[in-house]
């Protein structure tokens, strides 16, 4: 049987999209304390074949300068493990770990859920989280205390978000969303919008921050 995945917030449903990467990135966190991490998600945004990921994929393949590598190293696995974690996330099973989630995670998807309900066109009942919103939350939301990591990585935040604001051109159609919202409420620098947890939080697992 399928293990249930709380969603974060508590309030938010996630669609099936946002559930499989959130369940591939808790086995890439496995048996560290709170999987479901920043960096777990990274790497499960690499790994996902919904249309997202693999915007995702493409867009970190145009920058050579990204050390994918150094993403890999920073949870111990490498690309050639894919195929054994996205296995692992279609059984179902979940690791043992309370909480599932990072407080840099947690704080991620609040993010995503902020977005959500600021390019929503009409209040829905329900907040439905997916994929874009975190990819989103990510590239406008990037909690401070991560600025100096996504950096090391070799990451142009200037250009992750025009080429996010680029490629969410098509949610309008698909999921009635406003993007043009987003780039209107955010910085044109490469600054973080919030960063409400530090590095120093004690429930944040030090692997978390590699």
């Amino acid at each position: 049987p399928e293990s249930p995945l709380p969603p974060e917030p508590s309030w938010v449903a996630y669609d099936a999209e946002l559930e499989r990467l959130c369940r591939i990135a808790a086995h890439v966190g496995g048996n560290q304390p709170a999987p479901i991490s920043y960096t777990a998600l990274i790497i499960a945004f690499m790994w996902a074949d919904d249309a997202v990921s693999a915007w995702f994929r493409d867009w970190l393949g145009a920058n050579t300068s990204i050390d994918r590598q150094a993403i890999y190293r920073s949870k111990d696995v490498s690309a050639d493990d894919r195929g054994r974690f996205v296995s692992l996330a279609a059984s179902g099973e979940l690791p043992a770990a309370d909480p599932l989630y990072s407080r840099s995670a947690r704080n991620l998807m609040d993010q995503a859920s902020r977005i959500a309900r600021e390019v929503a066109r009409a209040a829905p009942q329900q907040t439905l989280l997916g994929a874009r919103h975190v990819m989103a939350a990510y590239a406008f939301r990037n909690p401070s205390d991560h600025v100096d990591q996504v950096r090391g990585w070799g990451f142009d935040v200037t250009s992750w978000r025009r080429a996010f604001l680029d490629f969410s051109a098509r949610f309008g159609e698909l999921y009635g969303e406003d993007w043009s919202r987003l780039g209107q409420r955010s910085p044109a620098s490469g600054a973080p919008v919030i960063g409400s947890f530090t590095s120093d939080d004690p429930l944040a697992p030090p692997q978390d921050l590699l």
